[in-house]
Parts: C-alpha cells; sequence; structure tokens
C-alpha cells in the first residue's frame, strides 16, 4: 500500500486536476520510516501536501497539478457537509487551514534523504513492526518542529482575495478594501501563512500553529501592506500600537488614536520608511465578537514624501477603505 508502485498505479488513474490522498501516522513509527514514507511518496507527484488531520495522523495529498484549498467551504459552502467537518473539529476555515503541515519543496528538503520503498525493496515492511508498540509520536512531531525552525509556511489556498469592481474582497481576512482608482491593483499578492511548535495538551504532544494574512498592492505611486491576525480576546491600544510599531523601520514620527469605519477604536503611525523620499502612514484595529474571537489588523502605505505635510487627509483617506465583513453580518440581523 506504501509503496512507489501503489502509489504510481494512483497517479496513472487519476482525470486532469484529480488528487490522491492517502492516510499515514506518526505514532508507532520510527522518524526513518515515516520519512521513507513521505519521500516515496513525494516521488510519484510532482505536487504534494501534507495535513494533520489529528495529533498523530497525517494525510498525504499528490497531483499533477498544483491544488490548493478553496476557502468558505467550511464556512458553509454546499460543497462539503458542515456537520462531517465539524465531527474534524473544523468549524470554520481558520480550522481548515491550520491542519496544515508541509508540502513540495519544503516536505522534499525534509524527506529526501530518506530510503524508497517499493516492491523490490518494501524497507517499511520490515522495519515498521520494530515499533509496532513505541511511543515515537512526539520524537516525530519535534524532530518536524526542529526541521521547521519555526519558520512560515505558505498554505496553498485558492481564493484568498478577488477584485469585484473598485473593491478588493479578502475573503481570508473578512474584509473589504475599497480602491482609489477604477484600474485594477497592480501586484496583487496575498499569503495565508502558518508557524509551528511543539506544546502539550492534556500530557499528549500536539503541534502549536500561529498563523496570519497578508495582502500587499500598489496603486499609483503608493505601496500597500496589510495583515490580519486571529486573537481569542480583543487587543488592547497597546498591542494594536505594538504591532503597528512592527511595521515600521522607527518608532514613527507622530501618532494617535484613531475611529474606522463600523465604529471601531484603532491607532495610527506616521513613520519614516528608510528610503529618501518616501514616507508612510499605518493604522491598526480590530474586529469581531465572541465567541469567535477577534482579528487583528494593521495597515500601512508607503507613498511619496512630497505629501508628508497633508498627512491628516491622508490618513483619513487610508483609515475610511476598510470595511470589516462583521459590519455587514451586524447590520443585516438588525435589519
Amino acid at each position: 500500500l506504501f509503496t512507489a508502485e501503489a502509489f504510481d498505479l494512483a497517479r496513472q488513474r487519476l482525470a486532469p486536476g484529480g488528487v490522491m490522498v492517502q492516510w499515514f501516522h506518526m505514532y508507532s513509527m520510527s522518524t526513518d520510516d515515516l520519512k521513507s514514507v513521505l519521500h516515496t511518496f513525494a516521488g510519484t507527484f510532482p505536487h504534494v501536501s501534507v495535513w494533520q488531520p489529528m495529533s498523530g495522523d497525517l494525510v498525504m495529498l499528490g497531483s499533477d497539478q498544483p491544488h490548493q484549498l478553496r476557502l468558505s467551504d467550511a464556512d458553509g459552502g454546499a460543497a462539503v457537509n458542515r456537520e462531517e467537518l465539524a465531527r474534524a473539529g473544523i468549524l470554520n476555515d481558520r480550522d481548515l487551514v491550520r491542519k496544515y503541515m508541509l508540502g513540495d519543496e519544503t516536505l522534499r528538503r525534509y524527506a529526501g534523504s530518506a530510503r524508497l520503498n517499493t516492491d523490490a525493496h518494501p524497507v517499511i515492511e520490515f522495519s515498521a513492526p520494530r515499533n509496532l508498540y513505541a511511543e515515537t509520536l512526539e520524537r516525530n512531531l519535534e524532530h518536524l518542529v526542529t526541521f521547521l525552525g519555526g519558520a512560515s509556511q505558505a498554505v496553498p489556498i485558492e481564493n484568498l482575495y478577488r477584485v469585484d469592481g473598485n473593491v478588493i474582497r479578502a475573503d481570508a481576512m473578512s474584509l473589504d478594501i475599497a480602491l482609489r482608482e477604477e484600474a485594477p491593483p497592480r501586484d496583487l499578492q496575498g499569503e495565508w501563512s502558518l508557524a509551528r511548535r511543539l506544546m502539550k495538551v492534556d500530557d499528549d504532544p500536539a503541534l502549536g500553529v500561529g498563523s496570519g494574512r497578508r495582502l500587499s498592492w500598489r496603486e499609483g505611486v503608493s505601496e500597500f501592506y496589510l495583515q490580519a491576525t486571529w486573537h481569542k480576546e480583543m487587543p488592547d491600544r497597546t498591542q494594536l500600537l505594538n504591532t503597528l510599531k512592527s511595521l515600521f523601520k522607527d518608532e514613527g514620527v507622530r501618532g494617535g488614536d484613531i475611529t474606522l469605519i463600523g465604529g471601531h477604536e484603532g491607532v495610527w503611525l506616521q513613520g519614516e520608511t528608510g528610503i529618501q523620499g518616501r514616507y508612510s502612514l499605518g493604522v491598526a484595529w480590530s474586529c469581531g465578537a465572541n465567541p469567535d474571537g477577534f482579528t487583528r489588523y494593521a495597515a500601512f502605505e508607503d507613498k511619496p514624501a512630497d505629501g508628508a505635510d497633508d498627512w491628516g487627509h491622508q490618513l483619513t483617506r487610508l483609515a475610511e477603505r476598510f470595511r470589516c465583513r462583521t459590519d455587514a453580518k451586524a447590520s443585516a440581523a438588525s435589519e
């Protein structure tokens, strides 16, 4: 079942765009054997991703074409049975994304030195029984997390954002962003990244996951950057300000409080970019309501310094561009 020949037979039978899905596990399995299965699977398919539905289980996805996660399914898309997702602890897009572990080049670097498991040399058949009752899960998790080194990994996601007329629909951020020009923004890029660390839950090993969503684009002579992170508790002013300061190269020239559309209280900062003739304006705020938690946003615009004297007007223009989806839901509910 876990040989290169079996995986290759599956690949030959895939329709265009089809995906091979294979379960495996990290418990009762040596690190060498785990890497051997991952290496064998990754050697069969050009595009591979590995997901962790439960602490000791893995799901390997392989395909001839890039495969990406499609958001909104977990939040109620008609194509997915929400009750089945709930059984796996997936109640929203954030839960689904957190199941991602590694893929493609990162996976190949991790498992590349392992032995292939083939019909002629079925190394797993003879080595796996030696660890049948061994407690290997924590060791394998530690080995993998050490290899990743806390580095952020981009999760393959299909619809992080879309341009709808003069609005960027940042679906993965539950945010709409008004554009100043009718022309599409240039160099629009988005990413949902994960960083993992080893922790224990009820004395069982588990991977702690931190995630962040980012969006960047250009309009005219300005460059924009936006990041969003989820938090269980509503962030206070100091936390918002520290988030904003982390995006600047200095402490900022001036700053203060600001109220955004929807009545969300936030902070703002004006600072130097380190590039002669340019400066930045930034805002940070949060949206959401318990029990789901809050999304903390931070956005800044990098622009030519010839408009720095008009920073108050520029700040207002920046802040009024962002509208939280939670506001729309609340409005619809009140109506």
